[in-house]
């Protein structure tokens, strides 16, 4: 039986059973995996959303080298995209984002309505002290400067683009020394950048991080962070209907093949990260936008 996605990159059917397929439990969506031998000497896989908890498919799991049965679907998901993709390099994205500069403002089209939903639940309006990682062009800032923000507030953004730094240093120059905004190493020590701060903003970044460097940076946003300070996050997901299904597994796809054709982003779930003793999950919903899924996750250190 060929798996409901298709075929895995190898063209390989699928071979879970076909009672999992056929399970009519509604209870959990489990996300796995259907794998094939070695392409370029490491596993690969097509990711499928089961309506499922069948006890058949822990053997499954096992073979295919997938965490057990039974945890969550976020984090399972998570796991094996992180695990099997080729990330861009620091400089790699550098590069990539240096050529790509103002255009990235056309991403608008599946990013706004995720960028509605984080203002919307983040409370910026009470934010004094305000740090963006991955500030872009500048929209988002200019955008909490003309619509949210006190008149009091200031605003520090970094970006590893120079080209991105130099188009929002432009946006950015009617709120004068309000707004700040200077280059970054890509690396997780945000230690110069000072500490107190109300918000940590991150807008389509970690999509763009391995796994090890994404726990870092969340160790160092919540020390830069006040005691009850927020991180506003926005960023690819997986789907949850039909259409946001295949567009994000589609995504997944491309991304494992060549990371570039996608600005090094892939989906994620980032509430697999953003866990208890250091965080509290003050809001998540997934936002669909032309058939793209985007979470908006906005949490509270502890």
């Amino acid at each position: 039986m060929m798996c409901p996605a298709g075929f895995c990159l190898h063209r390989r059917r699928c071979s879970l059973p076909r009672s999992v397929y056929s399970s009519r439990d509604p209870r959990i969506a489990e996300r796995t995996a259907c794998a094939c031998p070695d392409f370029t000497e490491r596993p690969w896989f097509t990711f499928v959303t089961l309506r499922s908890s069948h006890a058949n498919l822990q053997p499954f799991c096992v073979r295919a080298g997938l965490p057990p049965i039974g945890r969550p679907a976020g984090s399972l998901g998570r796991e094996c995209a992180l695990m099997r993709h080729q990330m861009l390099s620091v400089s790699e994205a550098r590069r990539f984002y240096d050529r790509f500069g103002a255009r990235q403002d056309n991403q608008g089209f599946y990013e706004d309505k995720a960028l509605d939903a984080l203002v919307l639940e983040s409370g910026f309006d009470a934010a004094e002290h305000i740090l963006e990682i991955g500030c872009g062009t500048g929209k988002f800032a200019a955008r909490l400067f003309e619509e949210t923000l006190a008149g009091t507030a200031h605003y520090l953004g970094t970006d590893i683009s120079e080209t991105m730094l130099g188009l929002a240093r432009a946006r950015l120059k009617p709120w004068g020394n309000r707004a700040t905004v200077q280059p970054s190493d890509g690396g997780t020590d945000l230690s110069s950048l000072g500490a107190g701060f109300d918000r940590a903003v991150l807008t389509y970044v970690f999509d763009l991080m391995p796994e090890e460097s994404i726990a870092r940076l969340l160790s160092a946003i919540h020390g830069a962070l006040r005691p009850g300070g927020q991180i506003c996050i926005a960023g690819l997901t997986w789907g949850t209907g039909p259409a946001s299904m295949v567009t994000s597994s589609i995504w997944n796809r491309v991304h494992a093949l060549k990371p570039s054709l996608v600005g090094g982003c892939r989906p994620l779930d980032m509430s697999g990260f953003v866990t208890a003793p250091r965080w509290r999950i003050m809001h998540r919903e997934v936002v669909v936008a032309m058939t793209v899924p985007s979470e908006v996750l906005v949490a509270e250190a502890l």
